[in-house]
């Protein structure tokens, strides 16, 4: 069995038996049953190959086990379309919990912050511009 079968089968376990609708590469590790040193000598690589929205750079797994799976947010992926089928799964409207909308938005307001924290700086060295400048003219 490929590294990539094994990926499969266990997804298809922690969904079919466990209904996980989204899981981590810890729980496909776990469900593998092999450490950490084994998941990132052996299968992290291949891990990444399957999603769908690998962020490049993963070796090529085989047509067969391309987009299985996608990102939903840090260390959180579900099953495609595609991946669902693969492991004899019926096309659910439904698949997708609800919290899914939820880590989604949180991602976008983390950005957000990031942008308010970065804005303040700024207009923080803009005024202390100011500040200097004033100083400089008295």
């Amino acid at each position: 069995m490929t590294n990539a079968e094994e990926i499969l089968q266990a997804m298809s376990i922690l969904v079919k038996e466990h209904g996980k609708k989204v899981f981590s590469r810890k729980d496909i590790r776990d469900q593998i049953g092999v450490d950490q040193d084994i998941w990132l000598s052996r299968y992290t690589a291949i891990f990444q190959g399957m999603r769908v929205d690998h962020p490049g750079g993963a070796p090529p797994v085989g047509k067969r086990y391309e987009g299985v799976f996608k990102r939903l947010s840090h260390g959180k992926y579900t099953l495609t379309d595609y991946g669902k089928k693969l492991i004899g799964l019926e096309n659910n409207d439904n698949w997708l919990p609800d919290n899914t909308k939820h880590s989604n938005n949180q991602e976008r307001l983390q950005k957000m912050n990031k942008a308010k924290r970065i804005g303040i700086i700024l207009l923080i060295a803009l005024l202390m511009g100011f500040i200097f400048e004033f100083c400089i003219v008295l």
